[in-house]
């Protein structure tokens, strides 16, 4: 997932979610990562980029099998609140608390 995310951001996209995996059940056999490109972004261009990343990794991680892109284009409203998703609160000891940038 890390090398996809990695190669999504040097695509130029603007932000990245890796899905979570539940460990306490058997791993998967497909993972999630989403990135987020501005809205002048080519997605036929992006979806061959990724297309022949994807083939190129398959060739050295076998086990891949042979995953498909998918893109589909949101709101950027949504990916303004959606990220937030993933950074909840922390308590810093008891009279400090960490939010994520509003």
């Amino acid at each position: 997932m890390e090398a996809v995310a990695n190669f999504l951001v040097e695509l130029g996209s603007t932000g990245v979610v890796e899905g979570t995996r539940d460990l306490s059940q058997p791993q998967s056999s497909t993972a999630e990562v989403q990135g987020f490109f501005p809205a002048e972004s080519s997605g036929p261009a992006l979806h061959g980029a990724l297309t022949r990343y994807l083939i190129e990794l398959s060739v050295v991680f076998p086990d891949l099998g042979q995953p498909v892109p998918c893109l589909t284009e949101v709101n950027s409203d949504a990916w303004q609140d959606r990220w937030r998703e993933h950074f909840p609160p922390i308590e810093v000891g008891k009279r400090f608390l960490l939010l994520p940038p509003c």
